[in-house]
């Protein structure tokens, strides 16, 4: 062997083995980790909105395509999350915290959870029927009285209704709301908040 050689076969040893970084953009995250491994590299993955390319694919790498990296480097792959999602027109405004701990807000004025559990009255005195209980209170109340609506559902589907009303509500008064429905048939029953308004 030749100096010539033997400088260049120590040159090798020193630098180690480096490979060209592949074009990887409109690469899928499966296809990177793939396409890398078969080159001695590892994926290190990050995700940002963009507005050109499609969730999940690849918008850029680090380093570049063509630039050259060590065996057993890791390579920064930035993946899109998509573009930014619009505000919908619909959008609740923002609410301040007005109703007590455990409630929920049905309506901008009127706030409500269930207490079934905790009910200990006989809702259906003279023959078997489902109930529900809820708890409403009112940030402005309800002088003229409250009316309120309550989904039943079996499973996903509403199969009915069920309301109740109180003759009148002072603003931050809790009132108890009995909903009861006969006649449902068998099944497992459950309910949803439908509606509320003040008289």
């Amino acid at each position: 062997m030749n100096c010539g050689s033997a400088a260049l076969l120590v040159a090798i040893l020193l630098a180690g083995c480096s490979t060209a970084i592949p074009d990887l953009a409109g690469l899928k995250r499966s296809e990177v980790v793939v396409e890398l491994a078969d080159l001695g590299l590892r994926a290190e993955f990050s995700e940002r909105h963009s507005e050109t390319v499609p969730r999940g694919y690849v918008i850029e790498s680090d380093p570049e395509a063509g630039e050259k990296a060590e065996d057993q480097s890791k390579i920064a792959v930035t993946l899109s999350k998509g573009a930014k999602p619009e505000k919908s027109v619909q959008e609740a405004p923002a609410l301040d915290k007005w109703w007590p701990a455990g409630f929920a807000p049905a309506t901008l004025e009127i706030a409500v959870r269930y207490t079934t559990e905790d009910y200990r009255g006989d809702p259906c005195p003279y023959s078997a029927c489902d109930y529900w209980v809820m708890e409403v209170v009112s940030k402005g109340g309800c002088p003229s009285g409250l009316f309120l609506k309550l989904n039943i559902l079996r499973g996903s589907l509403v199969i009915d209704s069920a309301i109740d009303s109180v003759s009148s509500l002072r603003a931050g008064q809790v009132a108890e709301m009995v909903f009861t429905k006969r006649n449902l048939g068998s099944g497992t029953f459950t309910s949803q908040f439908s509606s509320a308004n003040c008289y």
